[in-house]
């Protein structure tokens, strides 16, 4: 699989989109920026970092696994063991 065919789920909006879809952040390129390839979520009123908020969907349903195999754009992904990831990674 290519990468931009890579699905990504957002962190801050809970849904999912092709890696390709995520746009281009408006300060990358900037001397100022530290990632000059960032992008941001394409969802209206999201628009977050794929730095900060982009997760591997793959990587994300092989620990909630009730996940579907092909998620849905659109469609909030949420779980209660995403708390509990959260939790061990600050551990």
């Amino acid at each position: 699989m290519d990468d931009l065919d890579e699905w990504i789920w957002c962190g801050h909006c809970k849904r999912v989109s092709l890696r390709r879809e995520w746009k281009q952040s408006a300060h990358a390129g900037s001397v100022a920026y530290q990632r000059p390839d960032d992008r941001q979520c394409p969802y209206e009123a999201c628009g977050k970092s794929l730095h900060s908020q982009g997760h591997p969907y793959l990587l994300m349903r092989e620990n909630i696994p009730e996940w579907p195999e092909t998620p849905e754009r659109g469609v909030v992904y949420d779980s209660p063991q995403l708390i509990r990831m959260v939790v061990c990674e600050l551990h």
